[in-house]
């Protein structure tokens, strides 16, 4: 009884943060402008989502059918996670000492996108954190392999958009003056 109410209240808390946090002109937790900003960038570039998004999902899938995350490798994928978002952000602080007032309008919107997923990969890491904490507490195999699947994914995700992010600021390093 006690596991199916601190289930409830976990599940029915998330909705309502969720709920929350995609609602338009929110002034704390905008993360849906974060995420549309993010897929401005592909703009008539279908076959790059093909690639960036629907191809981890089939390799996401594979991983998750042949075996789950152990523990010591959940640990490690943490302390990945942890210097990752660390170094976005110094990049974001970084880009933003580029000067803005520069005439080319294609530097500036690289230099808008940059910033875009940057944000957009930071938050899909606090996303993957969240979904490895939920991990290390399950104890059924199919949710497991469900969970790591999801983990996979997101993972995949946040590494294809990384590299996106530093072709686009040696980008904006060789075109800065």
């Amino acid at each position: 009884m006690k596991v199916y109410i601190a289930n409830g209240l976990i599940i029915v808390s998330i909705v309502i943060m969720i709920l929350y946090a995609v609602r338009k002109n929110n002034n704390f937790l905008n993360i849906s402008k974060i995420v549309v900003d993010h897929f401005k960038i592909f703009n008539g570039a279908n076959k790059h989502i093909i690639v960036i998004y629907v191809l981890p999902a089939f390799v996401a899938t594979g991983i998750a059918l042949k075996q789950s995350f152990n523990s010591s490798l959940i640990e490690a994928i943490l302390v990945v996670i942890s210097v990752v978002i660390s170094a976005l952000l110094a990049f974001q602080g970084a880009i933003m000492n580029i000067n803005r007032k520069n005439e080319d309008e294609k530097f500036n919107d690289i230099l808008a996108e940059t910033n875009s997923s940057i944000n957009f990969t930071v938050l899909i890491n606090i996303v993957l954190v969240f979904f490895m904490l939920i991990y290390v507490g399950i104890n059924n195999d199919l949710v497991k392999s469900i969970f790591t699947g999801i983990i996979s994914y997101i993972l995949l995700i946040s590494f294809l958009t990384i590299l996106i992010i530093m072709k686009r600021l040696r980008v904006l390093f060789e075109k800065r003056n």
